[in-house]
This record gives C-alpha cells, sequence and structure tokens, in this order.
C-alpha cells in the first residue's frame, strides 16, 4: 500500500481537505482511521457524502486499518489516511504501518 498522505485533523473531511489534500495526495482512496468514528454510523455516513467526487472514502477502525495495510491485495492501491488523533497513527505505525515523513 502506498500512503500519499497521512493527516491528524479532528474535522477529518472538510473544505480544505476536499479542495487541497486531497488534490496533492493524489491517492484513490481516502481511509478514516479511528475507533470512534468506526462506531458512529451517522458520522461514517455523512464523512463518505463529504468526499470530493470521484474519491473513495473507507471509515475503518485501528485493527481494520492495519490489517488491510499489510493485506498484499491492496498493495497497488494510493492512499490518504486521515486520523483525529495522534495516538492512533502511533498505534498503526507500532504495528508495522510504514508512514513516511
Amino acid at each position: 500500500m502506498n500512503i500519499t498522505l497521512a493527516r491528524i485533523d479532528d474535522r477529518l473531511i472538510h473544505g480544505q481537505v476536499t479542495t487541497v489534500w486531497s488534490k496533492v495526495a493524489n491517492a484513490q482512496r481516502i481511509i478514516i482511521c479511528n475507533d470512534e468514528v468506526y462506531n458512529d454510523e451517522v458520522r461514517r455516513t455523512l464523512l463518505r457524502q463529504a468526499a470530493p467526487p470521484g474519491m473513495k472514502v473507507n471509515v475503518v477502525n485501528i485493527e481494520k486499518a492495519v490489517a488491510v495495510y499489510h493485506n498484499p491485495q491492496y498493495q497497488d492501491e494510493t492512499v490518504f489516511y486521515l486520523f483525529t488523533r495522534p495516538q492512533d497513527a502511533l498505534a498503526m505505525v507500532r504495528q508495522g504501518v510504514k508512514i513516511g515523513t
């Protein structure tokens, strides 16, 4: 999996993400990695609807995000990770997810 951008922003998908960062990332999909957001069906739905046109959005918990990263089926995917808090990014790094600087 090629992580083109990782951003920590508790607003997740908003104007700046849709107009600037999604273009900078040039990714096939945005993956929102947070257990709380994953467990909130209304918020998940709203975030998917707020995505830029043509951009796939997945809202996953940390465990699933790590599993998908390590799954060879997704090795050619380019993704833009969004986190609400640095602890989530750190948890993924500690489980072998390579997020560049």
